[in-house]
């Protein structure tokens, strides 16, 4: 990773892995390494989907430390990022999917239902508590599926994909 920011992230983690590096109310402080570790990890699953340099990469969270790990671990890949906070932004998802190529995007779990109207977008990372429910899985299939949870770690070491039942 050749990213100066990552870099910096990875040298701080180095030298203090257990100084308070980023914190939220509801996740409470992470350490250096745990960010620095959550990064790689996130970064691995954007590759499992097929992010490369150039790729572009929607992120649609709140502010909490996921946006935050996301957002590092897209440029430490030399993709291009959309961040939007939904919560503050009455922008409808199809717009935002027609303003960025994006073929990957970060959302919540409270967002499924309206991404599953979303066809562009081939792999979702959810942010939601683990593991994603089989019936949140199925509403977001055939894309791929890995989740996250709000401290930016990847809950599942593989990318899910799951079929579309038959109707």
């Amino acid at each position: 990773m050749s990213d100066f920011v990552f870099e910096w992230l990875a040298s701080h983690a180095h030298k203090t892995p257990n100084a308070p590096c980023l914190g939220s109310p509801t996740t409470g402080w992470q350490t250096y390494a745990s960010v620095a570790d959550a990064v790689l990890r996130c970064a691995n699953a954007l590759r499992q989907h097929g992010v490369v340099a150039q790729s572009h990469v929607l992120i649609s969270l709140p502010h909490v430390p996921a946006g935050v790990v996301a957002s590092l671990a897209v440029q430490s890949l030399g993709a291009t990022s959309v961040e939007i906070d939904r919560e503050r932004n009455a922008a409808s998802l199809s717009d935002l999917v027609k303003l960025l190529d994006a073929d990957v995007a970060f959302i919540t779990g409270r967002d499924a239902q309206q991404w599953a109207r979303v066809d562009k977008v081939r792999a979702l990372i959810v942010v939601h508590p683990a593991p994603l429910p089989d019936k949140m899985k199925a509403l977001l299939a055939p894309r791929e599926v890995t989740a996250m949870n709000e401290r930016g770690e990847i809950v599942a070491n593989k990318a899910t994909s799951v079929d579309r039942p038959e109707a």
